[in-house]
């Protein structure tokens, strides 16, 4: 039990027969609320208190809020609810709202999949004088894709997967004309009669603009990838796409990405971060053999 009111009733379960101690599965439950309204804004309540007292014991939670579970379409928990004589729902990873006074039937489903490949094109690729490394920090970026492929929560394995292409971003210096108007207004800066404490801050703020921003640095490197495209853009526009979705999704934007829209574009940025990883040369490669080995 973890709370008792009047009215209201707030208990932590293991899901299953594992105890709390033992189950990697806990449910929150919360009975008695006066309407709809009541119950979900107390079970958003409750996630963010446990969020803040799992952060506190340094301990990390997959609360579901846009996992990609199996789902049913409304149209079959309509005929599902039908047959059953009783409501049919879909299970949600997340917080879900259930009459009480109702006997309610949950569905959850799940499935998985994998892609067979040849053990000697494998081997092939492995062994291609174009299978090359061409960064020093491509394995940092390989880690952090692999852990963008292996997230359970969409905007984890977006976010993840534009990290990788961060990593790979090498710094360069913007146009000489460009240097020299900064150079310039770092003079004004220190010339300024302002408080010395905002003057340093001012100061190597403006003396960052003489390196191109992480936009410019993408860019350089989406070039690379020469005329391939990626959910029907130019790898550049894809990756400008790809960033301003970044900020919406890190920056606490009220028009966050809806998970569909994030599924769909995580496929391109997926090809995208594979393609700079691999090499083009690599991929392509790797493409021609294919199709040179089919019947």
């Amino acid at each position: 039990m973890l709370h008792e009111a009047v009215d209201v009733v707030v208990k932590l379960r293991a899901v299953g027969s594992s105890t709390i101690g033992d189950s990697k599965w806990l449910a929150l439950y919360g009975e008695r609320y006066s309407s709809e309204d009541e119950a979900a804004s107390a079970g958003n309540h409750w996630r963010d208190a446990f969020e803040r007292a799992l952060a506190a014991f340094r301990v990390a939670a997959d609360f579901g809020e846009r996992n990609t579970d199996g789902w049913l379409h409304p149209r079959m928990l309509a005929i599902a609810s039908e047959a059953s004589g009783g409501p049919v729902l879909n299970d949600v990873h997340g917080l879900m709202v259930i009459p009480a006074d109702q006997n309610v039937s949950l569905f959850r489903g799940s499935a998985s999949g994998f892609a067979t490949q040849s053990v000697e094109a494998l081997r092939l690729t492995l062994a291609s004088g174009l299978n090359r490394r061409r960064h020093a920090q491509q394995r940092l970026a390989f880690d952090l894709y692999s852990a963008g492929l292996m997230a359970q929560s969409v905007d984890a394995k977006f976010l993840l997967l534009i990290a990788a292409v961060e990593s790979l971003m090498t710094e360069f210096n913007r146009a000489a004309e460009v240097q020299i108007l900064v150079d310039a207004l770092v003079l004004k800066v220190t010339q300024a009669t302002i408080d010395a404490v905002e003057k340093e801050r001012l100061t190597s703020a403006v003396s960052r603009l003489k390196v191109a921003s992480f936009g410019q640095q993408g860019t350089q490197l989406a070039l690379s990838l020469g005329d391939r495209e990626y959910a029907g853009d130019s790898a550049v526009k894809f990756f400008k796409r790809c960033y301003r979705i970044r900020g919406r999704v890190t920056h606490g934007s009220a028009t966050r990405p809806s998970q569909e829209d994030l599924t769909a574009i995580t496929g391109g940025l997926t090809q995208f971060v594979g393609d700079l990883l691999a090499g083009p040369d690599l991929v392509d490669e790797l493409i021609d053999r294919g199709r040179n080995a089919r019947p």
